[in-house]
């Protein structure tokens, strides 16, 4: 009787890892993504303000027309125990943003105040009304961890 209830458990588990087995899955309703860069030293700020600074930028484009669109990034620097956020902007388009448009925030930057080695990504998520309803972005992390001379 046990050695059954849990050879049943054990199918539960493993039948999802089966290529054969078929869940139910519902399409999205929209194309809606966002881009996120790796961290990086700026050459912009550099050239244009004489400032060192690592940044971060993020990009958005949806498949339908959205309003009200907040794009926020965030950069973030390895910790001992947790890792810090050391910069936040959030890029709000107040209008209607039409459809397949390509919408950056490229403002997101932390000054570097020391030589001190650190290791930076960046997180970026959005929020916008499509259809009439109000949708929130997971939350997307860059794809590489990148490490610079510059300690805040």
């Amino acid at each position: 009787m046990i050695l059954g209830v849990a050879l049943l458990l054990m199918l539960q588990l493993i039948s999802p890892l089966n290529p054969g087995y078929a869940g139910v899955v519902t399409p999205p309703i929209t194309r809606c993504n966002i881009e996120i860069g790796d961290a990086h030293i700026s050459d912009n700020l550099l050239r244009t303000r004489a400032l060192i600074a690592v940044k971060v930028n993020a990009s958005s484009k949806c498949d339908k027309p959205i309003q009200g669109l907040v794009l926020t990034v965030e950069i973030y620097k390895d910790g001992l125990l947790f890792d810090h956020r050391v910069a936040k902007t959030a890029l709000i388009v107040k209008g209607i943003v039409i459809r397949n448009r390509v919408v950056k925030n490229q403002k997101t930057y932390v000054k570097c105040k020391s030589n001190k080695w650190t290791n930076y990504y960046g997180i970026a998520h959005g929020e916008a009304i499509v259809n009439g309803e109000s949708m929130n972005t997971l939350r997307v992390r860059s794809e590489n961890t990148e490490r610079f001379q510059c300690g805040n």
